[in-house]
Parts: structure tokens; C-alpha cells; sequence
């Protein structure tokens, strides 16, 4: 009987451990895959996304780090102009939810701030810089000669031809001028539905799982080809499109060549 009071003592204890960390990490109370991406939850939550969903690590090469040095010739109470007002960094950041400051003048940091949930241990989500990143390791790949951007996403990946994207050149992906049906208020939900993004009550019962297979469902709009139309799923097809030419996972080429 003894035993079993310990054993429930030690149970309370480590729920209460858990509580404890939670409130002192800042997670919010309602936080869930439906909200997680808005205000304010994002604040919290995109400085911990390896606590919502899983990612993959990219590993650097230590060999070929750049040093930076740190200036110390900027303060952090630096005045600007910003809306009629004079104003410092701080309160800048605080106003426009901003989650850290990196500053570059000739190889130094001349500024390095870190604001909400955010500090220097500790990753952030990229979002939309990833499709820089893709860019570059697309432009790198084009280089060696390992893809031609002038052939079709089809040539490449058999299982788009029927896709959106199948008849367009890589280059046109690239540029998002490209003939797919995508749209950033409508098909970018369904395609948080399918790689676990979201739970929201809007996702499809029945709909795709995984990346690959939604972007295998995106339909196809000639009036979108030619013109700039903000695309997150043609970036999802290029890594696609390089994965399937290299043999290799995304987040390991990137770690290879970037």
C-alpha cells in the first residue's frame, strides 16, 4: 500500500513538473494545430514548432562556418523615425511583434536582438524564406548541370503530369508564373490538412495525406501562366523535383550544398 502512495506521489509530482515547465515556457493554454499559426498563439509558437509538428534537423558543416563579430558600437536604445515619431528598436519590436533583429554591416553584427519567445539557442520558422533557400539549391543543382530549368516539371516527376504544374518549365515554377490552380487562401489550407498543419474542422475527411499527394491533386488554370501569382506549392514541387533527380531527401541537400 505504501508502495502504491509512492508510485501515485511520483505520478502528481511529475504532472505537476509538466504544468510548471509549461507555464514557465510560455505555451499558451488554448494553443492547438488550428491556431497555432495566428495571433497571438504564432508568438509562442513559432519559436517552438519542434513542440507542435514534427521537422526535420539540417545539419551544417563546421568547416565551413563564417565568423561574425559582434560590434559594440551600436546601442540598443537607437532612435528611428517610424510614423512620425521618434522611436527606439524596442519599442518598435514591441509594436509590430517582432521576434528578432540581425543587423550586417561589412562581415560584423552590428545589432542583435531578440524579442517574445525568441533567443539565441533557439530555431525560428522560416516560412517564406525556405523558398530562397529552395532557389538557391535549385540554381546550384542547375549549375552542375544535375537539372535543365527548361524542362517541364512532368520530365521529372511522372506522378505531376496530370498535375497543375505537369507542362510548365522548372524556370516558370521558379519565377510562380507557372499554369497551376493554387491559391494561398484556399489551397494552402488544404495542403496544411495534409501534411498535419491543421486540424481545423475545414479539412477534408477524406482528403490527401502527405505532401506529395496533394500537390498530385492541385488542377490546372491556363489563366494563371505568364502572370506572378504567389505559389507556396510550386516551391513544394521543386524540392519535389530535386529529390526525385538526386535520390536524396530535401533537408539533406540542403545541408549539402547550402
Amino acid at each position: 500500500m505504501m508502495e502504491m502512495f509512492r508510485t501515485i506521489g511520483l505520478a502528481l509530482g511529475v504532472a505537476a513538473a509538466s504544468v510548471s515547465l509549461a507555464e514557465q515556457s510560455g505555451r499558451p493554454d488554448d494553443l492547438t494545430l488550428t491556431n497555432f499559426l495566428s495571433g497571438p498563439n504564432n508568438r509562442w509558437a513559432f519559436s517552438h514548432v519542434r513542440e507542435l509538428i514534427p521537422t526535420v534537423n539540417i545539419p551544417h558543416d563546421p568547416g565551413r562556418l563564417m565568423r561574425l563579430d559582434k560590434s559594440t558600437t551600436v546601442s540598443r536604445d537607437l532612435l528611428l523615425e517610424w510614423r512620425g515619431e521618434k522611436l527606439s528598436l524596442d519599442e518598435i519590436a514591441s509594436q509590430q511583434y517582432i521576434d528578432g533583429i540581425l543587423v550586417l554591416k561589412d562581415g560584423n553584427v552590428v545589432l542583435e536582438n531578440y524579442y517574445g519567445q525568441l533567443k539565441p539557442n533557439r530555431p525560428h520558422v522560416m516560412m517564406l524564406v525556405t523558398k530562397s533557400v529552395v532557389g538557391i539549391l535549385a540554381g546550384i543543382l542547375a549549375d552542375k548541370g544535375v537539372i535543365d530549368l527548361s524542362k517541364s516539371v512532368a520530365d521529372y516527376v511522372p506522378a505531376l503530369t496530370s498535375s497543375g504544374w505537369g507542362p510548365d518549365s522548372l524556370r516558370t515554377l521558379l519565377d510562380m508564373r507557372d499554369g497551376a490552380d493554387f491559391s494561398e487562401d484556399g489551397s494552402l489550407l488544404l495542403q496544411d490538412c495534409a501534411v498535419g498543419w491543421s486540424d481545423a474542422d475545414a479539412c477534408p475527411a477524406n482528403g490527401p495525406r502527405g505532401g506529395y499527394e496533394f500537390l498530385m491533386t492541385v488542377d490546372r488554370n491556363e489563366d494563371n501562366l505568364g502572370h506572378f501569382v504567389y505559389k507556396s506549392g510550386s516551391t513544394d514541387v521543386i524540392g519535389w523535383v530535386l529529390e526525385e533527380v538526386t535520390g536524396e531527401p530535401l533537408a539533406q541537400l540542403i545541408s549539402k550544398y547550402i
